[in-house]
């Protein structure tokens, strides 16, 4: 053999080597994207590294059983929905113990041709018009007319079909276009409607029903006033599938994490005085008019200690047509990592609330988490020879996280600058970003979040973080069309590494993230919400009619 043809040999040799190489790192690099790398994970008490080891059959994670126990629940939602008229008549009586409105008929018909697939499950509606039963119709009427000389409300009428409101602000003006289609069946009726961010209606026992008075609380902690209701509230509150895990599976255990499994639950205010200082609404609003008598407002969204009547925002379907398919790419081709960018709406930054909103504001706190921040260390799961158990680190997997400030704002002039020191303030981000991560964090700011159904309707897996109940709590089923996050957020760090990280938790997120864009594309559009408005407006109508009792006309 030559020399030279040994050193062709050896050059081949070379270019094989190299090649394996290549691919050897390319495999190690995916497997990074999927699998649980290698980490400084303590297990408390011991010092030394542990091999993290990826969560096995024989130990389920906790968010596996929560989708696997929430899809059950969804399948029974939708199998209990009445298919004829006169089981949605049966099935009204049994639940509410009463004859459906007048009108009912016409309702019905309408979600049938609108393709509604949810037929039954209005309780948010009954639960709203419950302190109004307990009234005449004419005090009603009286609390309506007094309510309407308040601050910030519209009054928004339909007569002979003829629809009418006062002012001229955008939400009034959607709100009429909503009732289009419907307002030659709807009876007379007259309502308040509320354009501000914040919650109108703080229901206190033994009110004066006599008059009406306005109280204002911006910029200073609300907590007080919020849970003023929580002392004469009822303790045996009837959940619905949507809300909470069924309640005939076994117990999950979570590890001490504050998993989401009770939707209603986790927002109900009264048994989380945690919440005090860790949402902007309670430790500084920017506006708070409200009043203590239990006047009929209609808002978008409220903790539930508060008495509005809760109808669907048309803020959600403002953009998202533009945004829909041209942003979004497929799951495979996304960043397996969670996204968030939006501004310091969440509170009102003044001299005496700017160290506490900074600290424990929600959004705050978030983009504080991500972005290695907080000084609280995070716990994680672990299977250890099929054993789950909990380890601690200050490693939060920050390459998991996407989140900044593009806006420093709702603060007065030296705090916006101590803001903007502490978090720094990016550059406002096209559109199309959000949709090239897997994983999006949405939360409350000053009220809900506008992005929730673009989120739902893209082809990534939503995280939701809010104390706000809002009118589709009962069609939208926790862990199986998105993902929970508790207000304090402790459970976050685990939820996204097992979701992100794993071959089993990817497979459940794309699983979540597929079953809430087709069920938004059912239960969420433009027709859906007219569909509950109609309904709700029927109710609200016979709440002042001086025939309701009794009265089955039109059914």
């Amino acid at each position: 053999m030559s020399i030279r043809t040994f050193k062709r040999m050896l050059s081949k040799e070379r270019i094989l080597w190299i090649c394996l190489l290549f691919l050897g790192v390319t495999y190690l690099r995916q497997a990074e994207v999927l699998e649980p790398r290698q980490t400084n994970l303590r297990k408390r008490g011991e010092p030394g590294p542990q091999r993290q080891i990826p969560i096995t059959s024989r130990a389920d994670h906790p968010v596996k059983v929560f989708a696997q126990n929430a899809r059950a629940d969804f399948f029974k939602m939708i199998d209990r929905q009445s298919r004829t008229y006169t089981e949605a008549v049966a099935e009204y009586r049994r639940r509410y113990s009463r004859d459906p409105p007048p009108g009912f008929r016409k309702w019905y018909e309408y979600a049938k041709k609108h393709n509604s697939v949810i037929i039954d499950d209005y309780d948010m509606i009954n639960e709203n018009m419950a302190p109004y039963w307990n009234m005449t119709p004419r005090q009603v009427r009286a609390l309506l007319d007094r309510g309407s000389r308040g601050p910030a409300l519209f009054n928004v009428s339909v007569n002979s079909g003829i629809m009418a409101m006062s002012g001229d602000h955008y939400i009034g003006k959607e709100f009429i276009s909503t009732l289009s289609d419907i307002a030659k069946d709807l009876p007379d009726f007259q309502i308040l409607l509320n354009p501000m961010d914040e919650p109108r209606v703080v229901p206190v026992e033994d009110a004066d029903l006599s008059s009406v008075s306005w109280l204002d609380h911006a910029r200073r902690s609300s907590w007080n006033v919020a849970t003023a209701p929580c002392k004469s509230e009822p303790s045996d509150d009837q959940d619905t599938a949507a809300d909470t895990l069924s309640s005939a599976s076994p117990a999950i255990e979570t590890f001490g994490l504050p998993f989401v499994t009770d939707a209603k639950g986790s927002k109900d205010i009264c048994k989380h005085p945690e919440y005090r200082s860790a949402h902007g609404l309670f430790i500084s609003p920017c506006s708070f008019s409200y009043t203590n008598q239990p006047v009929p407002i209609f808002s978008a969204s409220a903790p539930a200690t508060f008495g509005d009547i809760l109808y669907p925002s048309q803020w959600y379907y403002r953009f998202q047509d533009r945004d829909r398919d041209r942003n979004d790419v497929p799951w495979e081709f996304k960043w397996a990592g969670l996204y968030w960018a939006g501004s310091t709406t969440g509170g009102c930054s003044t001299e005496a609330t700017a160290d506490e909103l900074a600290e424990n504001g929600q959004r705050q706190r978030f983009v504080a988490l991500a972005n290695g921040m907080s000084k609280k260390p995070a716990t994680f799961l672990a299977d250890v020879n099929g054993r789950i158990q909990t380890y601690q680190s200050s490693d939060v997997f920050s390459q998991l996280y996407d989140a900044k400030f593009t806006s420093i704002n709702q603060c007065d002039g030296p705090n916006c600058e101590r803001a903007t020191r502490l978090f720094g303030a990016s550059k406002h981000e096209e559109e199309k970003l959000t949709y090239q991560a897997r994983f999006l964090m949405d939360m409350d700011g000053n009220a809900f979040s506008g992005r929730f159904y673009r989120f739902l309707a893209s082809n990534s897996l939503p995280f939701k973080m809010t104390i706000l109940r809002e009118w589709h709590d009962e069609r939208l089923v926790p862990w199986y069309h998105y993902v929970p996050i508790s207000l304090s957020m402790d459970e976050l760090p685990e939820t996204l590494r097992y979701l992100a990280l794993t071959k089993e938790g990817d497979t459940v997120a794309r699983g979540i993230a597929q079953a809430g864009k087709e069920w938004h594309d059912k239960i969420l559009r433009r027709e859906d919400a007219t569909i509950y408005i109609y309904r709700l407006l029927l109710e609200f109508a016979r709440v002042q009619s001086e025939t309701r009792d009794g009265t089955v006309g039109g059914l």
